[in-house]
């Protein structure tokens, strides 16, 4: 259940990675502004909750500093949400910032990768999913290729690593229920062989 329910995370992922993809292929500078008003939204959100709970809480239990961490993150919040197209100015911060997440994203694939090697598992798969997420994370955050055509890059690179993560992930799960059907016939055989013997 819990093998699953990890696999259908991660199917999720990789679909909503392809339509990440799709969009940034599509129409880069819509989803630039989409982006801006959702993490807009976000901050603002947790802003004003932070604000709520400061007001909420007792003078005496207040967190130093909590008020002034309210405000700004509520304020950047609302200047995103209302400047998003002023803030797309920044492009190649924004190319950075999303660079560095794709980064991560595929220090953990190889990280996964290397465990795979590690236990004798089939890796090819995640590995050259991991090795192109880094490759675009590299050329997104060091700005190699033109930053009018690099969020569009970045989308094919979406699909493509996601395609791969699938693939992978339809593999691994294949490989995993013939493992199972070999344990449950050497088990059924083993019990067969314990009572024949008991007899």
């Amino acid at each position: 259940m819990k093998k699953f329910l990890k696999n259908s995370n991660s199917g999720i992922m990789s679909l909503l990675e392809i339509i990440l993809g799709v969009l940034l292929v599509l129409m880069p500078d819509t989803i630039i502004s989409y982006f801006m008003i959702i993490a807009g939204a976000i901050l603002a959100i947790f802003g004003t909750i932070s604000l709520i709970k400061y007001f909420v809480a007792k003078p005496n239990e207040a967190i130093k500093g909590s008020l002034t961490g309210a405000l700004v993150s509520l304020s950047i919040g609302v200047f995103l949400i209302i400047c998003n197209a002023r803030v797309k100015g920044f492009l190649d911060i924004i190319t950075l910032v999303i660079g560095a997440v794709i980064l991560y994203t595929g220090y953990q694939k190889l990280e996964n990768a290397i465990e795979k090697i590690r236990k004798k598992q089939f890796f090819v798969v995640t590995l050259v999913s991991a090795l192109i997420t880094i490759v675009v994370a590299v050329l997104a955050v060091f700005n190699v290729i033109n930053k009018d055509i690099i969020l569009q890059f970045i989308g094919v690179a979406l699909i493509v690593e996601a395609v791969i993560d699938l693939a992978d992930m339809i593999v691994a799960t294949v490989k995993g229920k013939k493992d199972e059907k070999n344990d449950s016939v050497i088990e059924t055989t083993a019990e067969d062989n314990k009572a024949s013997s008991e007899e």
